[in-house]
C-alpha cells in the first residue's frame, strides 16, 4: 500500500469519454433492419451518445458531497423563539450502499431543557444521524430536530430507530463512583466511595437493535499552547465532531496552513451499553441523564472547580449503572441489562511537530490534509465493573493524509496508527513488556485498480502466507475498482512475540531484512522488479537506521521503557512503516503464530452483501488497545467517528455500527485481563 503520495489513476474525463463511446458502439453494434433507414440509424445513434453524457452527468452530480447551510427560526416550546444555525451534509457510511444524513443544528442562545436538569449553552453543536440504504433517500430527508425528543431519557432513547445517533454536549455535574487516580493527569481524582466530575460533556447516543442503547460520555479537558501560521479567511475549528470529513464543511474555509505545539491533554470517558426493555436498566439511564438527584448534607472539594457546596448542585448519578454492570459482569450476555465497554481516563502530552499538521483548501476544488502526531506520555486508567483499577501506558504514533478533489467527487482517507500498550503500576512505571500495535486504515470513494492492489501487497508483506492463507486475504479484494470503499487492518503483537526477540544483534537483523526482502520483493513499493529494487536502494541508510535502533532496545537493561521510546520514534523511518510490521512477523516461529500474533481485517464496499471480517490469534489487552485509539483520535483529530472499531465488542468490530443486528452484547468479558 503506498503510504507516501496519492496513487495515481485515469483521470476522470478519459472515464466519461470512454462511458460514452460504449454507449454509442453499442448502438451501432445493434444492426438495423431492412426498413430502417440511414437518417434513422444515425438519430438512435446520436441519441445512445446524448444519453450517455446523460448518464455520466447525472452520475458525476449524484457523487458530490452536499451541504447546505441555512439560519432559521425554531419553536422550542411554550411559544419560546430560538435562533438556530442549521447544516446539512450527505457522505458514504463506507458500509455497503449505506449513506449518511448528519443534521447539525447550532442554537444562538443557551437553551434550558425541559423535565432535565441539563442545559445545552449558545453555539454548542447537536448532531443527528442517519442512515438511509441510497443518496437521494438522504438528501430528500426532511431535517430532524425536537428539543422535546432529545435521548435524554429512555424513553426518548427508544424512539430514535436503529441505527440513528444523537451528539450533544452538555453541562454536568457526574457523579462517579469508586477511588481512582490517573498517574500523570494534570488533576487527581479523589473522594470517600464517589467522586463528582463537573463540566462539560460530550453525550453519544446510539440506537441498537432489540431496545439496546448505546451511551458515550465524553469529557475533555486542554491545556497548552497551539502554534499556527497560514492564511485564514474563516473558520470555526470544532473540538468535537462526530465524523470525518465534515468538521469544517462549509462553515469555514483555510487557504493553507501548518501548525505544531506541544501540552498536556486528557480524556475521561465512560461508555455503556444499556438493555432499555429491563426497568432496571431504564432507571439507571433516566437517573443519570436527569440529573436530578441531590446530596445532602455531603461537602467536598471538588478536584476539577475546587470547593464547592454539593448541595447546591443538581448531580447526576452514574453509581447506579455501575451498580448493575458490576452486578451482570458475569452473566452470559443475552442477560446483562447493562455492560460497561469503557471506564476511565486518559492523560499525557500530544507532539505535533513543525509542519506535522499541513493543509491546502483551494475552494474546495482540491483539498489536502496531513496530521502527524506523537503522544509519549499517554497514560490510561482502566476501571472494570468491579471498580478494579488497572493502569497502561500507551504512547501512540498517527500518521493521517486526507485527499478530496472537486467538491468530493474523489475522496481519499489513510490512516496509520502504531500503539505500545503497557502495564505499569501505580506510578505509572512499566513493569512488562506489553504489546505492539499497528493499525491502518484506508477509506476511499472511489478506488482504483492501482489503491486495491496495494492494499494486496500490503497484506503480503506485513503477514506471512501462513496467515494470508488462514484468512483467505487473497480473496479479500480483488484487483478491480470499488466505490465507498474501506478497508481496516490490525496487527497486534503480543507480549511473548516481543520477548522472542530479546537479545537480537545488529548482525543477526541484517541477515533477517535480507532474508525478509528477497522473500517479498514482488510486494515491495514499485510497479516493477526495477522500481522495487531501486526503492530498496533508495532506502538503504533509513534501514540501516533501523536495524541500530531495534539492536540497540533488544539489548537494553531497561527493555520496557527503552522498547516504547524506540517502537514510537522509528515510526519516523518510511522503510520501516512500509516493511517493519511484515519485517517482526518474518522473525517469529511460524508454528506459535497463532498465540504471538492478532490479526484482524475489515473491508466493506458499495455491492458488498456483508462487510467482511477475519480474524487470527489472540490479544490479552483488546479493549484497551481500542479504547486507547479511540481516545486518541479524539485528541490527535478532534473528532469523533462512529465508524471506528467499536473497541469492547468482540468479535464484532468496524463497520458494524451500522446496521444493526450484527451489534449484540459481548461474549466474553470487556474488561483487560491481564497475564500473571
Amino acid at each position: 500500500m503506498k503510504q507516501n503520495c496519492p496513487s495515481k489513476k485515469p483521470s476522470r474525463l478519459l472515464s466519461l469519454a470512454a462511458s460514452s463511446t460504449l454507449a454509442a458502439v453499442t448502438a451501432f453494434s445493434a444492426l438495423p433492419s431492412q426498413a430502417q433507414s440511414k437518417s434513422e440509424v444515425l438519430f438512435q445513434r446520436i441519441e445512445a451518445k446524448r444519453e450517455g453524457y446523460r448518464t455520466s452527468a447525472k452520475q458525476i452530480l449524484a457523487d458530490l458531497d452536499p451541504k447546505i447551510s441555512a439560519k432559521l427560526d425554531y419553536s422550542i416550546f411554550n411559544g419560546f423563539e430560538a435562533g438556530v444555525r442549521y447544516t446539512y451534509a450527505v457522505e458514504p457510511a463506507y458500509q455497503g450502499d449505506l449513506h449518511m444524513r448528519i443534521d447539525r443544528w447550532r442554537p444562538r442562545v443557551r437553551l434550558d431543557l425541559p423535565d432535565v436538569f441539563t442545559r445545552v449553552e449558545a453555539g454548542s453543536e447537536i448532531v443527528f444521524i442517519r442512515n438511509f440504504p441510497s443518496r437521494t433517500d438522504a438528501l430528500k430527508a426532511l431535517p430532524v430536530f425536537d428539543i422535546h425528543k432529545l435521548p435524554l431519557s429512555s424513553t426518548n432513547a427508544l424512539r430514535l430507530q436503529p441505527g440513528e445517533a444523537v451528539m450533544m454536549p452538555v453541562d454536568l455535574n457526574l457523579l462517579f463512583g469508586g477511588e481512582a487516580s490517573t498517574p500523570g493527569s494534570p488533576v487527581s481524582i479523589y473522594g470517600r466511595g464517589y467522586y463528582v466530575m463537573r463540566g462539560r460533556y460530550q453525550i453519544q447516543v446510539l440506537r441498537l437493535d432489540d431496545e439496546r442503547v448505546r451511551l458515550r460520555l465524553v469529557a475533555i479537558r486542554k491545556s497548552g499552547v497551539e502554534a499556527e501560521v497560514g492564511v485564514k479567511l474563516k473558520l470555526d475549528v470544532f473540538e468535537l465532531s462526530p465524523l470525518n470529513n465534515i468538521a469544517e464543511g462549509i462553515l469555514g474555509r483555510r487557504v493553507g496552513s501548518m501548525g505544531f505545539g506541544r501540552g498536556p491533554e486528557s480524556v475521561v470517558m465512560a461508555d455503556y451499553m444499556f438493555n432499555l426493555g429491563d426497568t432496571d436498566a431504564r432507571n439507571a439511564y433516566d437517573r443519570l441523564l436527569a440529573a436530578d438527584l441531590r446530596l445532602n448534607h455531603v461537602k467536598m472539594a471538588n478536584p476539577l472547580t475546587g470547593t464547592d457546596d454539593l448541595q447546591k448542585m443538581m448531580i447526576s448519578d452514574l453509581s447506579k449503572v455501575d451498580e448493575l454492570a458490576q452486578a451482570d459482569s458475569k452473566k452470559p450476555s443475552e442477560q446483562r441489562r447493562i455492560v460497561q465497554f469503557f471506564k476511565g481516563q486518559s492523560s499525557g502530552v500530544v507532539d505535533r511537530p513543525f509542519l506535522g499538521n499541513f493543509k491546502v483548501d483551494l475552494l474546495r476544488l482540491l483539498t489536502f490534509q496531513r496530521t502527524t502526531t506523537v503522544s509519549q506520555d499517554n497514560h490510561i486508567m482502566f476501571l472494570d465493573a468491579d471498580n478494579e483499577e488497572s493502569n497502561f501506558l500507551a504512547p501512540q504514533a498517527v500518521k493521517e493524509n486526507r485527499l478530496k478533489l472537486l467538491f468530493g467527487l474523489r475522496n481519499e482517507v489513510f490512516s496509520r496508527r502504531a500503539t505500545v500498550v503497557v502495564p505499569t503500576d501505580s506510578s505509572g512505571k512499566p513493569d512488562r513488556l506489553g504489546e505492539y500495535v499497528v493499525s491502518v486504515e484506508v477509506k476511499d470513494k472511489r478506488m482504483g485498480l492501482s489503491e486495491s492492489a496495494d492494499i494486496l501487497k500490503y497484506f503480503h508483506r506485513s503477514v506471512p502466507n501462513q496467515i494470508v492463507q488462514a484468512l483467505a486475504l487473497d480473496t479479500l479484494l480483488e484487483e478491480a475498482r470499488y466505490r465507498n470503499a474501506r478497508v481496516f487492518v490490525q496487527i497486534i503483537f503480543n507480549e511473548d512475540a516481543l520477548v522472542k526477540l530479546q537479545g537480537s544483534t545488529y548482525s543477526f537483523l541484517e541477515s533477517k531484512l535480507d532474508e525478509y526482502l528477497q522473500k517479498n520483493q514482488q510486494y515491495l513499493p514499485g510497479d516493477n522488479e526495477k522500481k522495487q529494487l531501486d526503492w530498496v536502494k533508495d532506502h538503504r541508510d533509513e534501514a540501516k537506521r533501523m536495524l541500530e535502533a531495534m539492536a540497540k532496545s533488544m539489548n537494553s537493561n531497561d527493555l520496557a521503557a527503552d522498547r516504547i521510546k524506540t517502537f514510537i520514534n522509528i515510526q519516523k523511518n518510511d522503510f520501516f512503516r512500509e516493511v517493519g510490521t511484515g519485517f517482526i512477523m518474518s522473525m517469529l516461529p511460524a508454528q506459535e503464530l497463532s498465540k504471538l500474533v492478532s490479526v484482524s481485517v475489515r473491508a466493506d464496499a458499495q455491492g458488498f452483501t456483508k462487510p467482511v471480517q477475519k480474524e487470527f490469534g489472540s490479544s490479552d489487552f483488546r479493549s484497551v488497545v481500542r479504547a486507547t485509539e479511540y481516545i486518541q483520535h479524539m485528541l490527535n483529530q478532534g473528532t469523533f467517528d462512529l465508524r471506528l472499531e467499536t473497541f469492547g465488542t468482540a468479535p464484532v468490530a468496524a463497520g458494524q455500527v451500522f446496521p444493526l443486528k450484527a451489534i449484540k452484547t459481548p461474549t466474553d468479558p470487556v474488561s483487560p485481563r491481564l497475564s500473571p
